[in-house]
């Protein structure tokens, strides 16, 4: 069974943000608010990229005035998401990060992979194996 870990109609999510091969652009800014960002590894976001899924719009930024030594695995973003909840849920079969998912079939409360023509319920936020606990965004 899942429970709900955020309210997102409340406060933005908080996410940390991917660090390797991030630089600063010619405005000092890392990460810009306002900016579209994607999932990109477990409760880490990034810039969206062509190839990837908008989970949402920065609502805090990173400098090099608030970061003048770069980027580390301690920093932080809140983002803006037209999700309602992060959720802790069973994962049924492995999900990873990114991946969109839909209700199980084997355990009630359970989320799976979503496969074509299967009602996208949510995405995954932090991934687990089968059986282990996941974070989605619903």
């Amino acid at each position: 069974m899942g429970f709900i870990k955020q309210d997102l109609r409340v406060q933005p999510l908080s996410a940390k943000v991917k660090t390797s091969g991030v630089t600063a652009g010619d405005d000092g800014f890392y990460y810009r608010k306002g900016e579209t960002v994607m999932i990109t590894a477990d409760g880490t976001v990034g810039l969206k990229t062509n190839s990837g899924e908008s989970i949402g719009i920065l609502q805090t930024g990173l400098s090099t005035t608030s970061r003048p030594g770069g980027l580390d695995a301690r920093d932080r973003v809140n983002v803006n998401t037209p999700y309602n909840f992060l959720m802790e849920v069973t994962a049924e079969g492995e999900l990873t990060a990114g991946q969109n998912v839909t209700d199980g079939t084997v355990v009630a409360g359970s989320f799976k992979v979503a496969g074509e023509g299967d009602k996208i319920k949510g995405v995954v936020f932090v991934g687990a194996a089968d059986t282990k606990t996941a974070q989605i965004l619903m």
